[in-house]
């Protein structure tokens, strides 16, 4: 895969989790007025989305660099 075609893709991927991230973060809104447990559980969910998201985008930026 070339330097380009991998930072596109990159990019796209950061745009998806981001926008995953939002909607979780709405989910989790709703859930938190039905059930603690389950909007805490989805909390964990995001967390781990937000440390992969920063991965990429370090990625990212590291190819961008080169």
């Amino acid at each position: 895969m070339s330097t380009i075609t991998a930072t596109e893709e990159l990019q796209v991927a950061t745009r998806i989790i981001d926008s995953a991230g939002n909607d979780l973060n709405r989910a989790v809104d709703l859930l938190d007025r039905v059930s603690e447990s389950l909007a805490d559980q989805l909390i964990s969910t995001l967390s781990l989305l937000d440390d992969c998201n920063d991965r990429v985008k370090r990625t990212l930026r590291r190819l961008e660099e080169a």
